[in-house]
């Protein structure tokens, strides 16, 4: 079981760990201080897990995979086995038990967020591009100043193929 941390709480349990581990003096000689090491370190990983999980709110999608033999983080590599084509493994570099990836994507960052449009991916310093059309007649829809610069942009639905608007004044932007 997951339970979801903020960035400071995870902060807080680094700032924790590392303080405690200042003491021990020889974690390989004592068995108990190396069972510590090691529960933190997977403590750890969890605690990070949750917090790449959190981050998928942003665009952002993450998943980290634990080892089932010994909890430990598996990392993604390239398995090739010559006669097929080569596939998406996670191994374990401590005990090496791997598993099939399934999904080939590990890493995935989603632009299609409800909350933005094409609008907000222009550039404000767009407006000092020279090679771009000009329009002196056009009227701003927030300073009511004339002139502006447009362009095609290609996005999605009632985006597609918009040409874009932008106040060479106040960088106001809409779609025309």
């Amino acid at each position: 079981m997951v339970v979801p941390f903020s960035v400071n709480d995870a902060k807080r349990i680094i700032h924790g760990i590392k303080h405690s581990l200042v003491s021990i003096p020889d974690t390989k000689s004592i068995p108990i201080a190396t069972f510590f090491v090691s529960w933190v370190k997977r403590l750890l990983f969890v605690c990070l897990s949750s917090c790449w999980n959190n981050m998928a709110d942003i665009g952002t999608s993450v998943k980290m995979h634990f080892c089932k033999q010994c909890n430990n983080l598996m990392f993604p590599k390239e398995e090739n086995s010559g006669v097929h084509r080569s596939r998406l493994i996670y191994k374990c570099d401590n005990c090496g038990y791997m598993e099939d990836a399934g999904e080939p994507c590990i890493y995935r960052i989603s632009y299609k967020a409800e909350s933005r449009s094409i609008l907000n991916l222009v550039n404000n310093d767009i407006v000092e591009d020279p090679t771009l059309s000009r329009d002196e007649n056009k009227e701003c829809e927030e300073c009511h100043e004339k002139g502006c610069v447009f362009f095609q942009a290609h996005g999605d639905g009632d985006e597609a193929m918009a040409l874009i608007f932008m106040c060479i004044h106040c960088k106001h932007k809409w779609i025309g």
